[in-house]
């Protein structure tokens, strides 16, 4: 799969997360995926989380300067927290991003 087939389908994956579009189950792997990823701190994971509406325990939906307030930082440093586990998803290896293409299709096969 090529660089920019595979942004742009984990940025369409991402926008389906943030505007709360898929059901549990797909989020729970996409959560697990996350979960897997070599290399990025538990904080990174916990702020994409919050971010991409992946915790079962809440369901707000929550914006930048609302995550800074909580960790006590600025926006750009959660964004930047986000971005790192993003670019990972885009450069994950090739089962991670098959199950991640599975999950579009479901979504645009229901839509």
């Amino acid at each position: 799969m090529e660089y920019e087939e595979k942004r742009d389908m984990v940025y369409e994956l991402l926008d389906l997360l943030k505007e709360n579009k898929l059901n549990e189950v797909q989020k729970q792997t996409i959560k697990n995926i996350v979960k897997g990823l070599k290399n990025r701190t538990e904080k990174q994971k916990e702020r994409f989380y919050m971010f991409y509406n992946l915790l079962e325990s809440e369901s707000k939906n929550y914006r930048l300067c609302d995550m800074a307030e909580l960790y006590n930082c600025t926006s750009s440093c959660i964004k930047f927290s986000i971005s790192r586990i993003r670019n990972n998803l885009i450069n994950d290896d090739e089962s991670n991003l098959a199950i991640m293409k599975k999950i579009l299709n479901e979504y645009h096969n229901k839509n």
